[in-house]
């Protein structure tokens, strides 16, 4: 008896859906549609081409992903320059240069965020 590892892989999506130890001399076979492959390093979720496993890259996050990732870091950044104060510094013509060089830095971050999100 020989068993060895395995990966399950849908042939439709070319995805390995299950990893599993089989001895093939049983006569074990997949469902239709699938395949087994040896394998010591393939995982659940990879994708098999031309007798490689390789890592899917992640998708790409939604605009509403994009928009909640920097309203949180606006929230952040609230905490050392209130939205309130940026509203009368803007209103009253404040010379923003006259501010502490991380103060600058963090409103120039919250121009920037707020400039990303009016172009989502």
């Amino acid at each position: 008896m020989s068993v060895e590892r395995y990966a399950i892989i849908n042939q439709n999506s070319s995805i390995v859906e299950n990893i599993t130890n089989l001895d093939l001399a049983t006569g074990w076979t997949p469902h239709t549609g699938y395949i087994a492959v040896q394998s010591d390093t393939a995982g659940i979720g990879q994708i098999y081409t031309g007798g490689t496993f390789s890592t899917p890259s992640p998708p790409s996050p939604t605009i509403d992903q994009q928009k909640a990732a920097i309203i949180g870091q606006l929230k952040g950044l609230d905490q050392y320059i209130p939205r309130g104060l940026e509203d009368t510094w803007t209103a009253m013509s404040f010379n923003t240069s006259t501010l502490p060089s991380i103060q600058q830095t963090r409103l120039a971050q919250k121009i920037s965020l707020r400039a990303q999100l009016a172009a989502l």
